[in-house]
Formats: structure tokens, C-alpha cells, sequence
């Protein structure tokens, strides 16, 4: 008899049964052009002027003008203001997008490329979700406060380095969480092992300690009244690549966030290994039980790719051609998603 089986059929039951808790969002501010298909007037560019750079995704490039390809990553999307002050001064408010909690809130511009910003906490179905409100002009929460769907977060604005009165938006961004203890992680792993430099202002609630995906599709999808489940947000990304990686015999933060990722659940011991399905920036979609033991993280599986622009994986991955193999930069990416919680 397969051992997992009984917790195996658990798992699809509850699978299911989420469905109910959706991710029902409003728009964080009075933009709502994108509903018209107006992308020009709701997406606020870079300096580049092209509409698709506020998007999210790999929209943006380090290189030359004009570009070959956009291998930068952008993590959330670019909200162009409506309103302005006879100075040119935004003046749209913020908004929270459901219910929540601010679990933390940046008040000195310099400290991050964010500039001022807060981070909400929500709960949908029990399924931790975070929003990010960045560039603000003014913050109008506090750490703890709670929130109601529609409640002011502050005002956009143009803090952060490299914004501008001209391109004042917001940068907004729907993510989760990796790891939550990323302050000793930066401290042990982060700056001894993968060479960070600088000084982590922002505790547990660094961005780097965040995976998103694309806000638009789950704005268009609560305004057409087709809200999805966290389960659902994860089922439609696409497998890009897997890994296989000791589990160090525990459970990640990751894992005990979304059980509903992880084989058989876990109501049984950790096994040796895991094979980890992943989207193309790293998020983890499924965790597959291995029964024989391995010594060193490896990349398992890539998918192969018709252009160069659908192989970007934020430098997680490295070689092309059947020689993909796992970059620093993905050793430290698995790093922070199996840290100790």
C-alpha cells in the first residue's frame, strides 16, 4: 500500500476546497485605465518612454539603446498618477487593495530605491499574501495597524533614487514571503558567503526576502468578478525549471506556508531530497519527494526555449543549450528558501 496515498487524496480535497478563499483586489489608486486597454495612461515608463518598462516582468535592459532584447527584471507594475497639484505634485491617494495588516512601513526615502513605502499583510483563506506601496509622497499607516479594503495608505509620490517629479508613480507589487528570518540570513549567508554589501535597514521585511507575480492579471480578474485562489495564482505559472535539493531533514518556511505545494503533505517526515518546480524567477510551485539522499543543490530540468527573452530567469540559472547549470546566484537564491525558520 502507498503510504501516501491517504494524505495524497487530503491534499487534492484541500486543494479544492480554497478555491473559496479568492483574492478579491481593488485598484490601488483612482488609475483604473487599464480596465479601457489605455496602457500608455496607466503604466508610468522609465526614462525609456516605452509603456511595456512599467510593467512587470522582464521589461526593462541594462544595455545599449536601442535594446536587442529586456533581460531586466521588473518586480511589480508602474501606476501613472491622475491628479497633480499646480506644481506638478501628485496628489492621487493610496489605497489598500483588501483587508490587511501593515506588518511594516519604510518613513526615510533614503534607506531604500523604494523610497517611503508599507507592506500589507493579508489573509485569503489563510494563505499569506503581501502587497507592496512604494514611492510614496506621504505614508499614512503605522507598523500594526489594521486595515480595511479601500483604507488610505498614503499619497503617490516620487520617492527613491532615480524618480523624478516627471515620472512619479507608484510602484506596486503583489508577492510572498520566502523566508522569515531574512535579518540572520543576510548576516551569515548574505554577507560572508554571496558578498552583500551594505546595511539591511529593513530587518525581516527586506524586499529581497519577496517573490511577486504580475498584479494585473489579478486586478483584471477581480474586476471581471473571476477573483483567484492563492492556490489558483500558483497553478497558472509555468514550470520553467526544477531543482533538486537536500532537505536537511525539516520543513521550510516556504512549504509550511503552502502545504498544499508539497507531496503527501506534512504529516510525514521530511524525505532525503526534494525536486522543487519553479516559475521562471524562482517562485517554488511544487515539491516532488526524492528517496535517495544528495549532497549539493543541482539543476534537475530546464525547459527548452525558442528566444533568448523566455530563457531570463534573474540570473537563477546560467549556460544555454542543454548546459544549463545553477548560477551563484541561484545557490543563493536556495539558500534564503531553505534558511531555518
Amino acid at each position: 500500500m502507498n503510504r501516501l496515498a491517504p494524505l495524497l487524496a487530503l491534499s487534492i480535497f484541500c486543494r479544492c476546497w480554497t478555491v473559496f478563499g479568492t483574492v478579491d483586489l481593488i485598484f490601488p489608486t483612482e488609475n483604473e485605465l487599464l480596465l479601457t486597454g489605455d496602457l500608455n495612461g496607466f503604466y508610468q515608463p522609465t526614462i525609456s518612454k516605452r509603456a511595456v518598462s512599467g510593467r512587470f516582468g522582464f521589461v526593462r535592459t541594462n544595455g545599449p539603446e536601442p535594446p536587442k532584447y529586456l533581460e531586466r527584471f521588473h518586480e511589480g507594475i508602474d501606476i501613472r498618477p491622475l491628479r497633480r497639484d499646480s506644481n506638478g505634485v501628485p496628489l492621487d491617494p493610496v489605497l489598500v487593495v483588501a483587508d490587511g495588516s501593515v506588518v511594516y512601513v519604510n518613513s526615510v526615502s533614503s534607506r531604500s530605491n523604494y523610497g517611503k513605502y508599507a507592506i500589507v499583510q493579508h489573509s485569503f483563506d489563510g494563505w499569506p499574501v503581501y502587497t507592496f506601496y512604494t514611492h510614496l509622497g506621504e505614508v499614512s499607516v503605522s507598523t500594526g495597524q489594521s486595515l480595511k479594503q479601500g483604507d488610505r495608505v498614503g499619497i503617490l509620490g516620487y520617492t527613491g533614487r532615480g524618480i523624478t517629479k516627471g515620472r512619479a508613480h507608484l510602484h506596486f507589487e503583489v508577492t510572498f514571503r520566502i523566508q522569515d528570518d531574512f535579518t540572520t540570513w543576510f548576516e551569515k549567508e548574505g554577507k560572508a558567503k554571496y558578498k552583500q554589501t551594505g546595511t539591511n535597514h529593513h530587518g525581516d521585511y527586506s524586499g529581497l526576502a519577496f517573490l511577486g507575480v504580475d498584479p494585473t492579471k489579478l486586478l483584471l480578474a477581480s474586476s471581471k468578478g473571476e477573483s483567484l485562489s492563492v492556490p489558483e495564482i500558483f497553478k497558472q505559472e509555468r514550470v520553467q525549471f526544477k531543482v533538486r535539493v537536500p532537505s536537511e531533514g525539516r520543513y521550510w518556511y516556504w512549504q509550511k506556508q503552502f502545504p498544499f505545494m508539497v507531496e503527501g503533505g506534512l504529516e510525514v517526515s521530511p524525505p532525503p531530497a526534494w525536486e522543487i518546480s519553479c516559475n521562471r524567477i524562482g517562485i517554488p510551485l511544487y515539491f516532488k519527494r526524492l528517496e535517495k539522499p544528495i549532497k549539493r543543490s543541482e539543476l534537475s530540468w530546464f525547459r527548452p526555449n525558442l528566444s533568448i527573452q523566455e530563457w531570463f530567469t534573474r540570473g537563477l540559472i546560467q549556460g544555454r543549450g542543454g548546459k544549463e547549470r545553477l548560477s551563484k546566484w541561484g545557490r543563493k537564491w536556495i539558500s534564503q528558501l531553505t534558511w531555518p525558520d
